[in-house]
């Protein structure tokens, strides 16, 4: 029943999740350029036993790409666990 309301509103429902998501992408994209481009001042940077003198939009750069890749292949591991788990 192609017709039926309640199989056209679960038909839809993942368009419109894929629109939430995307947007949320755009306006976490949208605030991290708005905070980088404030913070243009430099800075010592530790890590570990690394130190160097950098802006600190480069710092925050680096920790948004790192925690991006991040998040990515913790969720590709535990789709691919899942999947494997049944």
């Amino acid at each position: 029943m192609a017709g039926h309301p309640a199989t056209q509103a679960t038909e839809e429902a993942p368009g419109a999740w894929q629109r939430v998501k995307l947007g949320a992408g755009i306006a976490a994209i949208a605030l991290l350029v708005l905070f980088l481009l404030q913070n243009l001042q430099s800075a010592d940077v530790n890590f570990l036993w690394f130190s160097w003198h950098t802006r600190t939009i480069w710092a925050l750069l680096a920790s948004a790409a790192f925690g991006g890749i991040g998040t990515i292949l913790i969720g590709t591991f535990i789709r691919r666990h899942e999947r494997a788990s049944g």
